[in-house]
């Protein structure tokens, strides 16, 4: 019996002990859940600081974006522009170059045409002075035939007028064309630095 008591009197003698057990277990538990508590929130505002970050870092990647897009579009203008330089300048260089062409075709005409208006001056001057010094007419020499001679030495020199004010005119264009084309040399230039 004696056993029987010690035995009913063990577990109640033992219950304050597994109370205080349960009640540091319990405390432990609260500590726990505390700490889990604090770091979860701790966590959630490290979270949204890092997406504060992420949408700042993106707003900034999208204005970077946009900037890029814009400086693409000027590239690509300024491309479009240098090419059509180019093409002006290779236009105005080709219209140069037939101008000096026509104007070395002229300078080549308006000599010949010097020429034959110096020896047809030379033959009317010789013819005239032959005439003077005639008293009379030769037979077979036709009147009509000095006023036809200076009537022609009269055209060629109207056709040499004309001809060395084209000249002078085709210089002129020509000097206004590498005056223009020195611009546009120097406008491509500026634009590639």
């Amino acid at each position: 019996m004696l056993t029987v008591l010690l035995l009913l009197a063990l577990p109640a003698s033992a219950l304050p002990a597994a109370r205080a057990a349960g009640r540091a277990q319990q405390e432990e538990v609260d500590v726990l859940i505390y700490g889990v508590l604090q770091f979860s929130q701790a966590l959630r505002e490290n979270l949204e600081g890092t997406a504060g970050k992420i949408r700042r870092a993106l707003r900034r990647l999208e204005g970077s974006n946009q900037s890029l897009r814009a400086l693409a579009g000027e590239a690509l203008g300024a491309r479009q522009a240098g090419r059509q330089l180019k093409a002006v300048v290779s236009r105005l260089q080709s219209e140069e170059t037939a101008m000096r062409l026509t104007s070395l075709g002229i300078h080549r005409a308006l000599r010949g045409v010097l020429e034959g208006q110096r020896s047809l001056q030379e033959h009317v001057g010789r013819l005239e002075s032959r005439v003077g010094s005639l008293r009379w007419r030769p037979a077979g020499q036709d009147p009509d035939c000095l006023s036809a001679l200076r009537a022609r030495a009269e055209r060629q020199g109207v056709t040499l007028r004309y001809l060395r004010a084209t000249v002078r005119r085709q210089q002129r264009q020509m000097e206004r064309q590498r005056a223009h084309l020195a611009q546009v040399k120097q406008q491509m230039e500026s634009q590639q630095m």
